[in-house]
């Protein structure tokens, strides 16, 4: 039996003496023992300074790393056996917390005591008995966070960013007075509606702890305009007003200079030149003002656009086109156009007009320009024309007859036309001539069949459909034809170009070979003693001739036959008498 049980049963023997309690040893046992459970609130360390545990027990119990004072956390179960009754004494130690850490006190013991300064919690068992204490001992953060230097400032775009700094804390919680609490760290930014606000930040220990909770003012402006110039104005005054719901003061400015506004929130601006200007205003409050103050920016044009037509029909000009294209401008871009076309509204959305189908007659179109300060052009461009679909009639007056023989190499005509100022364009022969109302004169004619034509063309382009036309022939002359013996050629003023072949022998032929002939004429001489002549296309006689008058006669042109269709070949002109003068000027051969 070891010397612990020994005693032990010695001092149960003793306590049955003394008529404690009955003796009583049915085995081996202890008399006292108390079973101890520690609960440590905080950042606290325990040492068992009196006692003896049993099964190996730790004499510490060292809770320093929880710094939640809020926080219970339990030891490893310790317990003490006596003969008699078991006493456990516990002491609380400081030095291994944090500095701002103090012992709180005791729950759950049997007694306490002081020692050292400090207060011990003694648990015990009862006599002979067993017991199980929990007491609690409690450990407190006695110093709370501070929150200090609490700022804040606005930036560009009106957000506030707020800073403080802190000690001795785990968290931060911002709020704006008359909300929540918030976590939050510094710096926090906030967008804040427009007026006064106060932003409160405090920080908390990992106890709970709360520090100051200091505040810090601003104020959000924000200034509104709500009256205005147009953004484009024909106006050179203008008036602004604003309002805020928090400013006391403004700054207005006008193209970049400073100028006069009164805290009513209005200011009028007077004799503003042409062009482009910017009014800002920016609402202030204390040390606070409004980051993106108001900007309006617009255009005075007091000047009114000036108009063009280009292109189209010019001015009082006549034209034969129905259709006619304009291009319309403006001395400023951006104007709208209206057009009218003879007093009646015309569409003109875009740049370019076409007005197709136009009547026969006289037309105006007018065009004004209106920009967008609403200035009127004061002069449309306006642009008048005729359009004239009816085309001259031209004629020819004076000269040979139509279809005529001619004993002459010159030619005299009248060119006239239905319009005037009209321009003329002739043809002889098919060849250009040129040729301009009026007289016309042609003259180094040669023989043959001539086509004069002339055609009128008006101001408006309109051109004579049906040219004037006249046609005539100018005979072959004496001094032309290839002659048999017995004909003289002699000179005779006022025979056709001068010139007579005379004979009176008979049978003396003259001969002219002739293409495309539709007729036949013979210019000859008469006397009241000329002979006769016959006269032969080819081999046929087509007509016997007596060129005797009753008085003598030059250039006289007699008919002598005409063709179904054009005929070549040769003419024979035969004297059919003798000792009878015949006298011959020229053969004619129209063609048409």
């Amino acid at each position: 039996m070891s010397p612990r049980l020994l005693a032990r049963l010695a001092g149960g023997v003793l306590a049955a003496a003394v008529g404690v309690v009955p003796l009583v040893v049915a085995a081996p046992a202890d008399a006292g023992q108390v079973g101890i459970t520690l609960s440590i609130k905080g950042a606290g360390y325990i040492q068992v300074v009196e006692g003896s545990l049993e099964d190996g027990a730790s004499i510490n119990c060292d809770m320093t790393a929880n710094r939640d004072h809020r926080v219970a956390l339990t030891c490893p179960r310790i317990r003490n056996e006596e003969p008699f009754e078991a006493w456990v004494w516990l002491r609380p130690l400081t030095v291994y917390s944090p500095s701002s850490w103090e012992f709180a006190g005791w729950t759950g013991c049997d007694q306490t005591r002081v020692r050292n300064e400090r207060t011990e919690c003694g648990l015990a068992s009862p006599a002979f008995g067993s017991v199980e204490k929990h007491p609690v001992a409690s450990f407190r953060d006695a110093q709370a966070p501070t929150v200090t230097n609490l700022d804040a400032q606005q930036d560009s775009d009106g957000r506030f960013t707020f800073t403080w700094q802190s000690q001795g804390h785990v968290l931060s919680e911002c709020r704006i007075v008359g909300q929540p609490y918030e976590t939050c760290s510094s710096p926090a930014l906030r967008s804040l509606p427009e007026g006064t606000h106060e932003f409160q930040v405090r920080a908390q220990d990992e106890s709970g702890n709360l520090s100051n909770a200091p505040i810090v003012s601003v104020a959000a402006v924000d200034t509104v305009l709500w009256q205005r110039p147009a953004y484009i104005s024909r106006e050179r005054s203008a008036t602004f007003s604003w309002s805020t719901n928090s400013a006391t003061s403004y700054d207005c400015s006008l193209d970049g200079v400073s100028i006069a506004c009164t805290a009513e929130g209005s200011v009028r601006l007077d004799h503003l030149g042409e062009g482009w200007h910017t009014f800002i205003v920016r609402g202030r409050k204390g040390g606070w003002s409004d980051p993106t103050p108001s900007r309006w920016d617009w255009k005075v044009d007091s000047i009114a656009p000036d108009t063009s037509i280009v292109g189209g029909p010019a001015e009082a000009s006549r034209t034969s086109s129905t259709t006619a294209t304009f291009e319309l401008s403006a001395s400023e871009a951006g104007v709208e156009l209206s057009c009218r076309l003879d007093g009646a509204a015309l569409p003109c959305p875009g740049r370019s007009l076409t007005i197709a189908d136009l009547a026969p007659g006289a037309h105006t179109l007018s065009v004004t320009a209106t920009d967008n300060a609403a200035n009127v052009d004061p002069t449309p461009a306006t642009r008048s024309w005729t359009v004239d679909t009816t085309a001259p009639d031209t004629t020819l007056t004076g000269g040979p007859a139509n279809g005529s023989v001619l004993t002459s190499t010159s030619a005299s005509f009248r060119i006239a036309s239905t319009e005037a100022g009209a321009r003329t364009s002739c043809t002889l022969d098919s060849k250009a001539r040129t040729c301009v109302p009026g007289l016309l004169t042609l003259s180094g004619l040669t023989p043959g069949t001539h086509d004069l034509r002339a055609r009128s063309t008006d101001v408006a382009g309109n051109t004579d459909a049906s040219a004037a036309a006249r046609y005539w022939t100018v005979p072959v002359p004496a001094r032309s034809l290839v002659r048999s013996s017995g004909w003289s050629l002699s000179n005779l003023s006022n025979a056709y170009a001068g010139k007579v072949l005379t004979s009176t022998r008979r049978n003396a032929s003259l001969t002219l070979t002739v293409r495309n002939a539709r007729k036949i004429h013979l210019v000859a001489g008469g006397g009241t003693s000329h002979g006769s002549v016959r006269v032969y296309v080819g081999s046929r006689l087509v007509k016997t001739v007596s060129l005797r008058t009753s008085r003598t006669v030059t250039k006289r042109v007699i008919p002598i036959t005409a063709f179904s269709k054009a005929w070549t070949g040769k003419v024979r002109i035969v004297v059919a008498t003798t000792g009878r003068t015949v006298r011959i000027e020229g053969i004619a051969a129209p063609t048409r």
